[in-house]
């Protein structure tokens, strides 16, 4: 389109729902969403010939058992990861640089993502660890971030709580970091989660809803927490601490593992998915 002008010329002037449904996927639902929306939204899908609906993990099971045999071909597709996972090589040649603990997320959703939580009760580990300081990943709007750095200065973390802002490189950022933790109350299929576990970071993640029990084999390639315990949080997490060896080998199985959301993998899964149909 050359102009303005052009492009509202060759948009129609109203968009049925039917239209969208028939050539694309559907809106995400709120992992809070109610059986009853998940529900509708299978209805919808199935009466304007969806090819693809997102429903978050947590209700795919119910969501089968509700379509039934009124759909031929009923997959759960993940997303592919973000950027390749590092070869073992990499790997071994950077472990020795790796410091401190991750976590990421947009500061807008500092609440939902468990920032506040997790500066809160940092203390923790930063007393009984003082080599290793929390590094929060991400950006966000100026009273955010005065919000978070007033929690920090509540605690008096200023020298052990990092924000670090916004990167266009999360993948560097995470081959520079020892641990990364998920302190979110909820998440959909937690990609930075996948990311970092493929950057071969040592993951320890609150089993949410939902996701992280979907991407980490507990005490193998990662950790689950019970939701929201800080208390276990920072229990495990100091283990990983004190055992070096264990960490490092935790960290590779995870790279090894997360080959599965890998783009070539999920390429081939939907290529497969498309002949099929």
């Amino acid at each position: 389109m050359n102009n303005e002008n052009e492009m509202n010329e060759a948009m129609p002037e109203e968009i049925t729902l039917a239209e969208i449904l028939a050539v694309c996927d559907h809106t995400l639902l709120r992992v809070d969403c109610t059986s009853d929306e998940m529900k509708t939204l299978c209805d919808q899908a199935i009466k304007y010939h969806c090819a693809s609906v997102c429903i978050p993990p947590c209700h795919v099971a119910g969501a089968k058992r509700y379509v039934g045999d009124r759909l031929k071909n009923l997959v759960v597709m993940p997303n592919p990861l973000s950027f390749p996972a590092l070869s073992k090589e990499t790997f071994l040649q950077h472990d020795d640089e790796r410091k401190n603990i991750l976590v990421c997320g947009s500061l807008d959703r500092h609440i939902n993502k468990g920032f506040d939580d997790m500066i809160a009760n940092f203390h923790q580990i930063a007393y009984k660890y003082p080599d290793c300081d929390l590094d929060i990943l991400g950006g966000g709007s100026e009273e955010s971030i005065e919000h978070l750095k007033g929690i920090i200065k509540e605690h008096n973390m200023e020298e052990r709580i990092h924000l670090l802002g916004y990167s266009k490189r999360v993948d560097e950022e995470m081959l520079r970091h020892k641990y990364f933790v998920l302190c979110s109350k909820t998440e959909g299929l937690p990609m930075a989660l996948m990311e970092a576990m493929a950057m071969g970071c040592a993951c320890i993640s609150f089993n949410c809803i939902s996701g992280p029990d979907e991407i980490i084999n507990d005490g193998e390639d990662g950790i689950l927490v019970k939701d929201q315990d800080f208390n276990e949080l920072n229990k495990k997490l100091g283990w990983l601490i004190e055992n070096d060896d264990r960490r490092n080998e935790m960290a590779r199985r995870a790279i090894q593992n997360i080959q599965r959301f890998s783009l070539q993998n999920i390429g081939d899964r939907w290529e497969c998915l498309i002949k099929e149909v």
